[in-house]
């Protein structure tokens, strides 16, 4: 079985930016969704590190609570707690 790789995750801070590295973390967990799915529970990469400065540092926040408070899928938990955060 493959192993997966590991990636951290940097969100830049600086306002509107905050907003765009929103999209690239949704495009990350999206990707890291299909590929648990098509393999059966198989990951291509595992998030091991998040870290960010100002917006960063909430778009980091939410990536990591929406991990931790997943009950069945992880990835799309993640998702909806960053997309929230710039929803409102």
């Amino acid at each position: 079985m493959e192993q997966p790789r590991t990636i951290s995750v940097v969100c830049p801070g600086g306002g509107i930016q905050g907003s765009f590295i929103c999209g690239i973390v949704d495009r990350i967990l999206r990707e890291a969704e299909a590929s648990r799915q098509a393999r059966t529970g198989a990951r291509r990469f595992e998030i091991i590190g998040l870290s960010g400065t100002s917006a960063g540092a909430q778009n980091a926040f939410m990536l990591w609570y929406g991990l931790l408070d997943a009950k069945q899928n992880p990835f799309a938990e993640a998702r909806s707690a960053v997309n929230g955060l710039w929803d409102t």
